[in-house]
């Protein structure tokens, strides 16, 4: 199944955000579409005024949440196309207040099991492996070939990067940031909020907060984090 859907009615979708991230969204969603799932993409909304009007990968940014407020906002279904995770959280609790309701999205070049559990408003791209007993937050994203093993937890508005590997049994934290490459060893925590940087090796637990670079990984600076 490419898209979670509460039935198989038709649904119009927008993509927040009108930057590389969103256009990889409209890369997925579009994947889904020709595999047969019953969805309309509307297009791009961003915050940006200069950008209205323009068109994008053959689609027009529409507007901000203020173009969904001047129609009827049920009519919709939003993915974020965002990637920090700071600032997709910001853009989700904005338009989710507008009353916009969000979908999960998976590229049918992905491989899932049926033993995973995923919140809603996550991207699944081509070429990830999620294998089984996984859960996977709201609004995550999983990027190009990356891999989870068994039993790891993936928490809400994270961005795991093209060519991360998970091990076994790691909890990953609130919007935490897995850099491109990375890889993190089995048991592993990664506190909330946290930065893995690219090709990072983890091979002890990641405090809140912190930013971690390096083979092995090591601490270069904690940050504070948003309240939730």
């Amino acid at each position: 199944m490419a898209v979670t859907c509460d039935d198989r009615s038709r649904w119009r979708c927008v993509i927040i955000g009108a930057g590389g991230h969103a256009r990889e969204v409209l890369d997925v969603l579009l994947a889904a579409k020709e595999s047969g799932e019953p969805l309309e993409i509307e297009g791009f909304l961003d915050d940006d005024p200069t950008k209205w009007g323009q068109i994008l990968n053959g689609l027009p940014i529409l507007g901000d949440v203020n173009w969904l407020r001047e129609r009827n906002v049920a009519d919709y279904f939003g993915v974020c196309g965002i990637g920090k995770p700071l600032s997709k959280m910001r853009a989700v609790t904005r338009y989710a207040q507008a009353g916009l309701r969000f979908r999960s999205v998976i590229h049918p070049r992905s491989i899932t099991t049926r033993f995973i559990k995923m919140g809603e408003g996550t991207v699944l791209t081509a070429g990830c492996v999620i294998t089984n007993n996984i859960t996977i937050g709201r609004h995550v994203y999983v990027n190009l070939n990356a891999t989870i093993s068994h039993d790891c937890i993936i928490g809400d508005y994270s961005t795991i990067a093209p060519g991360v590997h998970v091990a076994g049994n790691v909890s990953i934290g609130i919007g935490t940031d897995v850099g491109v490459g990375a890889s993190i060893i089995p048991g592993i925590t990664v506190g909330d909020w946290a930065t893995v940087g690219a090709g990072a090796v983890v091979i002890s637990d990641v405090p809140r907060g912190a930013t971690v670079v390096g083979v092995p990984a090591r601490v270069i600076k904690i940050t504070d984090v948003p309240a939730i």
